[in-house]
């Protein structure tokens, strides 16, 4: 592998292996929650933590979060391409797609 392939890899892993967001999207995978639902199904995870992280699956494309009165809805979408959507060296910067902040070192 060469290493601008380690790096586009690493951005990915990036995005999806913090703490909460593969348990969000494996979740997610399986039926549309409520955003109270989908926060009791989380044992251990912080008042503030479901917000976070669906915002920034919601801004990576990973999930949908639909606004109905009075609930939040949230589902998975398909996540089977989305590394190639999303990350495709022609959309690729330094910081990833619409992120204007990144832990990773600059290529």
């Amino acid at each position: 592998m060469n290493r601008g392939h380690g790096r586009r890899y690493r951005r990915i892993l990036d995005r999806v292996a913090d703490k909460w967001s593969l348990l969000v999207i494996a979740l997610l995978e399986e039926q549309t929650f409520r955003f109270g639902e989908l926060r009791r199904e989380i044992d251990g995870i912080s008042t503030r933590m479901p917000t976070v992280t669906l915002r920034n699956l919601e801004r990576d494309g990973l999930i949908d979060r639909r606004m109905y009165p009075k609930s939040l809805r949230v589902s998975s979408t398909d996540c089977r391409n989305w590394a190639e959507r999303c990350w495709a060296p022609s959309k690729l910067s330094s910081n990833g797609p619409n992120r204007t902040t990144s832990n990773s070192p600059s290529p």
